[in-house]
């Protein structure tokens, strides 16, 4: 709870020095901490999202469609995650260099999809999905190989207006990344744009209403792959973890204005640099596609 009323206060604060768009009138200069300002029509293929667990397959373990018109195949074993330097984050990359030597299908397969005129999914690069029946999928891979897997069908969380807005894709326009000391006092503070932001942080973040989500790198590949859940609905803050390393894990709280979001995360650790324990707040600002 003191994290979460945490995260609250940094929110407020966050909005006056970035400015959110208030809804009153425009001689109003009092800060808009609403964390909910305008609305956000359904994503294009809000319809055909569904998420798939594989139980019979050794080389996969789930193949997703997602609302914004992504299909995500996720290996049977995902690979390991043991590089110690740099924390990831809901947004943050893992290091550069460890970024630089991963194969391209290190955390699955994710591309495009388009729905064929008899219900299939093309998956572009990748194969056809036949449509869901009696508990089996059919895939049919580019080389003309043949799959019969073996599927369930993972509920999605409930359809209400906090949960259609926030799954979707979203793409990292700037942001900003702040130090506390432990009396709360803003001991340093750094703004997030440009080459930074390909160095650090993942292109866009996907995230959808299987509880899934994963972070797509600047080349197009999935950086990282996890699940999401609601930790407190009413201040929009929600908890995550990757599936690749159970160390990396926070909460976000998200904060609404129109077509854009703003993503803020805090943790707390001993830093050399400043000689003494700092709460490290970032928030990312991002835009609906």
């Amino acid at each position: 709870m003191k994290k979460i009323k945490f995260l609250a206060m940094m929110i407020a604060a966050l909005s006056f020095t970035m400015g959110f768009t208030a809804c009153g009138d425009d001689d109003d200069d009092a800060p808009d901490t609403n964390l909910w300002v305008g609305e956000l029509g359904a994503p294009a293929y809000e319809a055909d999202a569904v998420a798939y667990r594989i139980t019979n397959s050794s080389e996969y373990s789930a193949i997703e469609l997602t609302a914004s018109g992504n299909y995500i195949v996720t290996p049977a074993a995902l690979v390991q995650n043991n590089a110690p330097a740099g924390r990831r984050s809901m947004f943050k990359a893992m290091a550069k260099e460890e970024r630089s030597s991963r194969a391209s299908n290190y955390n699955g397969v994710f591309g495009t999809y388009t729905k064929l005129s008899d219900g299939s999914y093309n998956l572009a690069g990748f194969g056809v999905l036949s449509p869901y029946n009696n508990g089996s999928l059919t895939l049919t891979l580019e080389n003309g190989t043949t799959e019969v897997l073996d599927a369930v069908k993972v509920a999605d969380i409930e359809s209400n207006p906090l949960n259609n807005r926030l799954c979707r894709s979203w793409y990292v326009q700037s942001g900003e990344f702040l130090v506390y000391d432990r009396g709360g006092n803003l001991i340093d503070r750094e703004t997030i744009t440009g080459s930074d932001l390909k160095d650090d942080y993942v292109q866009y973040v996907v995230v959808t209403k299987a509880g899934t989500f994963v972070q797509v790198d600047w080349d197009g590949y999935i950086e990282g792959n996890g699940e999401w859940a609601w930790l407190s609905a009413l201040d929009q803050i929600f908890s995550y973890r990757f599936l690749d390393d159970e160390d990396d894990n926070g909460m976000v709280q998200v904060a609404f204005d129109n077509n854009r979001a703003s993503f803020i995360e805090s943790f707390e650790e001993y830093d050399d640099d400043y000689g003494q324990y700092v709460t490290f707040v970032s928030r990312i600002n991002a835009v609906a596609r």
